[in-house]
């Protein structure tokens, strides 16, 4: 099973409800975080980092992913999803988003 010691999250995670029910995300995504290696799957997504959670979603393969920004310097890699298995490295990257599956 997957254990981590610190999930770091943005406001889009999941809250709790007013009647005290727990909502559980089915990706954690972390704002300005590239996820180096481990990659399963290179696929463009247009829908933003969303899409490429949902693509995530889809692989039973895929552990976690990383989405390059429109606004990255390198015209290639805008919208693009690397969908990864276990094994990548954390590297911080203001134009990614990444998120991981529970």
């Amino acid at each position: 099973s997957r254990h981590f010691s610190v999930l770091v999250c943005n406001m889009a995670c999941s809250q709790q409800s007013q009647q005290g029910a727990e909502t559980v995300p089915t990706i954690v995504t972390l704002q300005g975080v590239d996820f180096m290696g481990g990659d399963i799957k290179h696929l463009k997504t247009p829908g933003g980092p969303a899409e490429c959670a949902k693509a995530c979603e889809a692989n039973p393969k895929c552990y976690a992913f990383t989405y390059a920004k429109p606004d990255h310097p390198k015209a290639k890699k805008h919208n693009s999803c690397w969908l990864k298995k276990n094994g990548f490295k954390y590297n911080r990257g203001p134009h990614y988003v990444s998120g991981i599956r529970p």
